[in-house]
């Protein structure tokens, strides 16, 4: 069974690999929460990291580390404040009739990836193995997993997937892996700092 979901993913002659914050989405969800609920400089943060005094895994923990909020309340906020982009459902489906495989790969949190895009078939791998066993109609979402721990009352982050300074998770490497399943084309959507490795990597880029 595994195997016959494994050809599924690798017969895919092409990728689109999205970003998510202010590519799928409007606004840039993780700034947008932070600067609401962030108990801390985290813009001091965010720079260091532009700056490559620390890695994208060690600002996305003290991100994570800052935020003041219950995980319901952190829903309804990103419901009422963060918006998908109104085409972006049509675009799955017409990735999907061309037989073009969609998967987005974001250096953000699946907390609110979740929470925006319940009306998708998402999955979440936890590793490159589980990407190659996904199934065509699921939209296979590559990031971060924050999650409220109840005993602590705080925040804490896995990061499923190795990183590298500029992005967690690794980015190129996810489509070097993808190169190994056989996936001729891969075009590649996004405009961050995190994007920079893929955008090398990729065979057509857009800028969004």
């Amino acid at each position: 069974k595994n195997m016959a979901k494994c050809e599924q993913l690798c017969s895919a002659d092409e990728v689109v690999a999205c970003d998510f914050d202010g590519t799928i989405t409007h606004q840039d969800a993780c700034n947008q929460i932070l600067s609401a609920f962030a108990n801390g400089d985290w813009q001091a943060v965010g720079k260091s990291y532009e700056e490559g005094a620390i890695s994208h895994e060690e600002m996305t923990a003290r991100f994570v580390e800052m935020l003041t909020v219950s995980p319901e309340e952190l829903k309804r906020y990103i419901k009422r404040n963060i918006k998908v982009r109104e085409d972006f459902n049509d675009f799955i489906s017409a990735c999907r009739k061309l037989g073009i495989m969609p998967i987005i790969i974001s250096s953000g949190w699946d907390f609110y990836i979740k929470t925006l895009l319940n009306d998708l078939n998402v999955i979440f791998p936890e590793s490159l193995e589980d990407l190659g066993n996904t199934q065509s109609d699921c939209l296979p979402v590559i990031c971060n997993h924050v999650r409220f721990d109840e005993a602590s009352a705080s925040w804490k982050v896995e990061f499923p997937f190795a990183g590298n300074q500029q992005s967690s998770p690794d980015k190129t490497a996810i489509i070097n892996y993808l190169r190994e399943q056989g996936v001729k084309n891969i075009i590649a959507i996004g405009d961050g700092l995190s994007d920079r490795g893929i955008a090398k990597a990729a065979d057509l880029v857009f800028s969004r």
